[in-house]
């Protein structure tokens, strides 16, 4: 609302109180109304016949009124560019001083664990049947790495929990494949 009512029409920079006097110099609207109006009103010649009141016979005159009266375009311009870059450079230091604070990513309560280390130290590799893979193709390829990457923890868990597998790597059956998505279907997942 200050931007408005300091944007050179309404009060005059003069007439404005010492303590808001900055007002006018950091308003947007300001610079933007300036350089449309002297775009606008410069070079043009008034008729004043008839006219009740003051009037105003050229443009100039008219910008003259408002306080416009040795305004350019190009100044507008330049002071419209001088804040816009000044924002901007306040905004850097304020983002660097202050760096954001991030959350720790926590997996959704009930998702499973990440991969078991093998005895050797690296997280065991998944191997898929070719009929696992088969099945695989027909889910929608929007969600195919999701299926896959869901039964690949399933299988996993299946493992740690040492259903029929050894320490080493993991085999995903058409059966893994089919209980991981009854898993995911009770879940409403």
């Amino acid at each position: 609302v200050l931007m408005i009512v300091f944007n050179g029409f309404n009060i005059a920079e003069e007439s404005t109180p010492r303590a808001l006097r900055w007002i006018p110099k950091v308003s947007f609207i300001r610079w933007c109304s300036e350089g449309l109006a002297v775009n606008e009103f410069s070079g043009l010649r008034f008729s004043c016949k008839g006219a009740r009141g003051p009037c105003c016979e050229t443009g100039e005159q008219a910008l003259e009124r408002v306080s416009f009266g040795g305004s350019t375009v190009r100044g507008a311009a330049v002071a419209q560019a001088k804040l816009v870059g000044g924002l901007y450079v306040a905004t850097l230091l304020v983002l660097r001083r202050s760096s954001p604070k991030f959350l720790r990513v926590e997996p959704p309560f009930g998702a499973p664990a990440a991969a078991a280390p093998s005895a050797a130290g690296a997280p065991r590799s998944v191997a898929w049947t070719a009929g696992a893979e088969a099945s695989l193709q027909r889910v929608p390829f929007f969600v195919r790495g999701f299926a896959r990457k869901r039964t690949e923890d399933y299988a996993r868990g299946l493992a740690d929990e040492g259903e029929g597998h050894d320490a080493g790597d993991i085999l995903v059956t058409e059966e893994i494949l089919l209980a991981a998505k009854e898993k995911q279907s009770s879940r409403g997942e």
